[in-house]
């Protein structure tokens, strides 16, 4: 966005490279008039991923800028733009964390060590693979979770050669989306609770020709899941069903209060937000049309 945003104003798109001073002033005035391409001002959530999208742009190889665009004193007066542009956000009426809070640390902790989430079992397995993907990927309506295809990831590898899940398909919907711009969801090597992991299990354990990406889980044994390869009944999960999936894991996970699916839009953003701190329970990767190179 901001690479469009200089273009459209005839400036330098190179802003990576740009001293501190100068990115600064151009940032104060992108912050003050960035608009969506309908004219109009932007969500609260939306506007905070922009400048996290950036951040986590510019701090990110090949650029590894050692800058931090929400702490750093050399970006205050951008950052005071920035503020007074949320509070007329919040004064419009766009303040989505307001009706949908985001997952507190303690609540994702707490999701994290219930079992809710796993490989444990089928309903834990597809538990897990909606949540990463809800969490990566932040797609909100229940009619995109429902339309879902079997084949609608691809596994990838970045330069460096990490592996990483993204779209296959455009998004559906009256404006159709780049995948390259629907964000990635890497793996975590090693690691018990990676989501690529997860989600190439959970495919595996599909019938085939399955009817839908979301499947209803059997009931198994431990010993029948090691002896029958296939987990997932030829059953998809509706619509109403998807669109209470956060309800029902909150519930279950006894987290502190009863979190809407919306909830991991707005966690999503919570955790972009703080790319200058120690890194959260879940590492979520900048959706790409909120880097700073779209």
């Amino acid at each position: 966005l901001l690479r469009q945003w200089l273009a459209k104003n005839g400036k330098d798109v190179n802003f990576e490279t740009l001293p501190v001073g100068e990115l600064n002033d151009v940032l104060r005035d992108f912050y003050y008039t960035i608009r969506n391409h309908d004219g109009n001002t932007y969500s609260m959530a939306s506007y905070k991923s922009m400048r996290a999208g950036l951040n986590r742009h510019l701090r990110l190889p090949p650029h590894s800028r050692n800058i931090c665009l929400m702490k750093d004193k050399e970006f205050a007066s951008a950052n005071l733009v920035f503020v007074n542009v949320l509070k007329m956000l919040r004064m419009q009426g766009k303040d989505e964390t307001h009706h949908h809070p985001p997952i507190t640390a303690e609540d994702l902790r707490k999701i994290k060590m219930s079992g809710i989430l796993g490989l444990h079992s089928p309903l834990g397995l597809v538990n897990k693979v909606w949540f990463d993907l809800q969490l990566h990927f932040a797609k909100r309506g229940r009619e995109i979770l429902r339309d879902l295809v079997p084949d609608a990831f691809v596994i990838e590898k970045d330069k460096n050669g990490r592996r990483y899940a993204m779209f296959r398909y455009p998004a559906k919907g009256k404006n159709p989306e780049d995948p390259m711009k629907m964000g990635k969801m890497y793996d975590m090597p090693g690691d018990p609770n990676c989501p690529v992991f997860s989600l190439e299990l959970y495919l595996s354990k599909l019938p085939p020709d399955p009817p839908a990406f979301y499947l209803h889980p059997l009931k198994m044994t431990i010993e029948q899941m090691r002896e029958n390869p296939i987990w997932y009944k030829r059953e998809p999960m509706g619509v109403n069903y998807l669109g209470t999936m956060m309800p029902r894991i909150s519930i279950a996970a006894r987290l502190s209060k009863r979190y809407t699916n919306h909830s991991l839009r707005t966690t999503t953003i919570q955790l972009l937000c703080e790319p200058c701190a120690a890194q959260p329970e879940w590492s979520v990767s900048a959706p790409q049309k909120a880097r700073g190179d779209h």
